[in-house]
């Protein structure tokens, strides 16, 4: 029996190592993709008055490896790049060039238009038409996210119960005690800022 048993033990430890990555992961991803070609159409104040005055060729490029670069003609023809990533509802850009600096966004997407918030001050963009133009915009909720990691998991669980060859000697305890901890992790992730600041210098590091 004990040959039997503890064997099904550290497998339901390895499967609940792997369901606490996974769930932890659905939560703090984001499956906005704002990655693609966007031209600039104004940017104004929080009176809705006009900064500068956009011409054609000014546009903004998120890449799918994640890089981005923009142009901006009406502040001194402007030419910046970096790159960028999603982080709690906030588009992060991280440039290299001008300077060296992090900048945070507020974003948000109205069918074909983009727009970034920051400083009192928004950036609109309307999606390019041409062969460059970015994948559709897929906007969940966090609520959504959550529900949906749930659904994951739950399901993972009863996959791993289905093809388990010791169904009698499944330790509940153990996978309650594991649920509990990718919770825990999950939450801390999401709420405690010192572990997001982690979180966001390995995504950014890449």
């Amino acid at each position: 029996m004990n040959l039997i048993e503890e064997p099904s033990r550290q497998t339901m430890k390895k499967i609940i190592l792997i369901l606490s990555l996974l769930f932890s992961i659905s939560l703090t991803s984001k499956s906005q993709n704002i990655s693609g070609n966007w031209s600039f159409s104004s940017i104004k104040n929080d009176q809705n008055e006009s900064l500068f005055k956009i011409v054609d060729t000014d546009e903004l490029n998120l890449y799918a490896n994640h890089k981005f670069e923009y142009t901006l003609e009406a502040k001194n023809n402007l030419k910046a790049k970096g790159t960028w990533e999603v982080l709690k509802d906030k588009l992060y850009l991280k440039y290299t060039s001008p300077i060296d600096t992090n900048r945070y966004y507020s974003y948000e997407i109205k069918e074909n238009e983009l727009l970034l918030s920051e400083n009192n001050i928004t950036y609109s963009f309307d999606k390019k038409t041409d062969l460059k133009s970015p994948k559709p915009i897929e906007s969940e909720s966090k609520f959504l996210n959550v529900i949906r990691g749930i659904i994951g998991l739950i399901s993972l669980l009863f996959i791993a119960f289905i093809f388990s060859r010791d169904k009698k000697n499944i330790d509940w305890t153990l996978v309650t005690k594991g649920l509990l901890v990718q919770f825990v992790f999950a939450v801390g992730i999401l709420k405690v800022p010192f572990i997001e600041s982690i979180l966001q210098v390995l995504l950014c590091s890449r």
